[in-house]
Order: structure tokens, then C-alpha cells, then sequence
């Protein structure tokens, strides 16, 4: 479902409504899911530049 939260920067109203309305709700949840999976590495004292690179090159790209 859609938020209600108030947005903050009511300046960027449209900009940020436009980013919303262009999120892949998938790519949204693979992010998370990624974000997740390098905090488990991380807390078992992986590399952290080769975490975040990895992170990096796996994340989906969100179209703005």
C-alpha cells in the first residue's frame, strides 16, 4: 500500500513523488534483501571494501 507519512521537504514535493511512482517495488525488495545480506557479512568481519563493492554491482538500478 502507499504511505501517508508527510513529506519532509515539501520544496521537492514533485521530485519525490516522481521517485516514488518509479520504484520497481521487486527492485525495492532486492535492495533490502542485499543491504541485508552484507550486514550479516559484515558482522562476521568480511572485507568491507569487497562487501561494498559487491553490494554495489548487485543493487538494482532505480530510475529517477
Amino acid at each position: 500500500g502507499k504511505s501517508e507519512a508527510p513529506i519532509r521537504n515539501i520544496d521537492r514535493k514533485d521530485e519525490i513523488q516522481a521517485i516514488i511512482k518509479s520504484i520497481n517495488l521487486q527492485d525495492a525488495k532486492s535492495a533490502v534483501n542485499l543491504f541485508q545480506r552484507a550486514h550479516g557479512l559484515l558482522k562476521r568481519n568480511a572485507n568491507l571494501k569487497l562487501t561494498v563493492e559487491d553490494l554495489l554491482i548487485q543493487l538494482p538500478t532505480i530510475n529517477g
